[in-house]
């Protein structure tokens, strides 16, 4: 009876399957067993990083072209792979290993880009770059019509320095289904362009299907930018993160109104612009029909310390505040207590919500401004699910500082923790949690254990609810907080004791040494005045050691005896 053949001896079905494993488990495939050695070999070749491999690595590869899908590969070195069997490429990665130090030309039988024309289901593209080199010029007139027509791409990642020629051909030869366009680079004005060119603004053929547009660039002039000539075609735009632009950045906002109707999301990944100072209250009107779901402010502030207090300000009595679902703002300067505590009563679809800094920045938000604001509640109370805040605590600070008797403020900050903790737990939806106490009240030996969790559940002096659940150290570490008991304290109190004792001595023995060679140093230079002999002091000999050597015997050299006093 003959044997019925496996699944994974179906070619066809072979391929699906292995489009659907990671490439760990292609490989632990190939080590299973004999028979399925010699099935899994050829799709090992799945994900390929073309680079510093031998002669019989890189034949192996080649001759199994035809299986890759993800290939990483120097911008000028594709030869190989233009000649063979590369035709079912899903994602092109096209980078500088570094081989050669002038790349400003790439011979187009060499050009990774050509890959495009072989390769009608390539998906993603991505050119990255190094910015110390010499940039490449790889978008050669082929290529840029290739990409015009290529109906597979859907998203292209650029990082390299181009003209603003270039750059301009290429946003005019977009894929016509391309959805997510990323450009991450300067881009400068040649010596040989036309400046009558430079003001003529960009035009395309059609308009484009890009839902989202990330643009970290930084033009050299209005008239450069490209992003507002780009939005008039973009009519499907989901997700937008704007570069800095220190002018015409009203532009940008009115052609988001008028021709963006289905934005969702507001990124200004790297600056507080005045795109954001000006125009917020505009963008955050009703003129978008599905709101704004989700804000990321910028992680700087480059010109005014309170701008990213008026955005929250402005958020909250906005239309938009009805539809935000995700706030993320990086490394305020400011604080924002108040400001905060009208996002939380305004905004009640509100999941996602992230105030954070640096771990050096002490700024943060104010937890008794949120523990005064509990009377009143929050919107996004059934809502919530991932809460990121740095808080702070200014007032007990200061007192921290000054008051020699800290019990009071132990007590006051325990019961500011206390009625957080309550409020946080009564969120049903959080998931995640995470609370960076900025202030010293705060610290791990600011408030022992023992006595933090006496004044947690004791409400003032008076015995909680038998119905309140009592907290633990496990509350605490939930919330962030990791105090030390007494006994942590005492002990880390003595080895730091023991640490200054021992740095006493040491410096005690070195200034010891230091005294010896001074006195030796003073007898020789005293020597020197009084008998006029030149001594040579071996200065790298004396500062290893409290041994003082003459660059001449004295033993040996009769004007010194001569000279001697009898």
């Amino acid at each position: 009876m003959a044997c019925t053949a496996t699944i994974f001896e179906i070619p066809i079905l072979l391929d699906v399957i292995c489009d659907n494993l990671s490439p760990k488990d292609i490989w632990n495939c190939y080590r299973c067993n004999k028979s399925w050695r010699s099935l899994f070999d050829p799709y090992r070749s799945r994900i390929v990083q073309y680079a510093y491999l031998n002669s019989s690595q890189s034949s192996s590869i080649i001759h199994n072209s035809h299986q890759i899908r993800n290939l990483k590969v120097d911008l000028a070195d594709a030869g190989y792979f233009l000649s063979s069997t590369c035709i079912n490429l899903r994602k092109l990665v096209c980078v500088d290993f570094g081989y050669t130090d002038d790349t400003s030309s790439i011979d187009p039988t060499e050009n990774a880009l050509e890959l495009i024309n072989k390769n009608p289901k390539l998906q993603t593209l991505e050119i990255i770059h190094r910015a110390d080199s010499q940039a490449p010029q790889p978008f050669h007139d082929s290529i840029l019509k290739a990409l015009s027509i290529h109906a597979s791409l859907r998203s292209i990642v650029i990082n390299i320095r181009l003209p603003w020629e270039v750059t301009r051909a290429f946003l005019s030869h977009l894929p016509p289904k391309l959805e997510e366009l990323t450009m991450m680079t300067y881009y400068y004005v040649s010596q040989h362009s036309d400046p009558a060119n430079r003001l003529l603004p960009l035009q395309l053929d059609r308009p484009t299907a890009l839902r989202r547009i990330t643009m970290l660039d930084e033009m050299c002039s209005p008239q450069h930018y490209f992003l507002p000539s780009l939005l008039l075609y973009c009519p499907d735009l989901e997700e937008i993160s704007v570069p800095h632009y220190s002018e015409g950045s009203r532009d940008i906002a009115a052609i988001l109104r008028a021709n963006c109707p289905k934005l969702r999301v507001l990124n200004q990944g790297v600056y507080i612009s005045p795109f954001f100072e000006c125009e917020m209250r505009q963008l955050l009107s009703t003129a978008f029909p599905n709101g704004v779901r989700r804000l990321v402010l910028g992680k700087m502030i480059k010109h005014s310390r309170d701008r990213q207090s008026r955005f929250l300000s402005i958020l909250a009595k906005s239309p938009s505040a009805n539809t935000i679902e995700v706030l993320e703002m990086e490394r305020p300067r400011v604080y924002v207590s108040g400001d905060l505590v009208c996002i939380l009563q305004s905004c009640p679809k509100l999941r996602v919500l992230r105030l954070t800094g640096t771990q050096q920045s002490r700024n943060g938000t104010d937890i008794s401004d949120i523990v005064s604001s509990l009377s009143m509640p929050w919107r996004c109370q059934d809502t919530l699910e991932v809460l990121e805040l740095d808080l702070s605590n200014r007032k007990e600070d200061q007192l921290y500082k000054q008051s020699k008797n800290r019990s009071a403020i132990q007590e006051r900050t325990a019961h500011l923790v206390r009625q957080l903790h309550d409020k946080l737990r009564s969120i049903k939806n959080l998931k995640s949690l995470t609370l960076n106490w900025k202030s010293q009240s705060f610290q791990g030996e600011a408030i022992p254990l023992e006595i933090g969790l006496a004044y947690l559940n004791d409400d003032w002096g008076q015995s909680i609810p038998t119905l309140m659940k009592k907290m633990t150290r496990a509350d605490l570490r939930w919330m962030g907080l990791d105090w030390n008991t007494l006994d942590d304290i005492r002990q880390g109190k003595e080895s730091r004791k023991m640490e200054h004792v021992a740095a006493k001595e040491r410096t005690a023995r070195l200034e010891y040494n230091v005294s010896i060679e001074d006195e030796v140093r003073s007898i020789f230079q005293s020597i020197d005045s009084e008998y006029e002999w030149p001594l040579q002091v071996n200065q790298k000999r004396l500062g290893k050691s409290s041994q003082v050597f003459s660059g001449k015997s004295l033993k040996n050299n009769s004007a010194w005896f001569q000279k001697r006093p009898r």
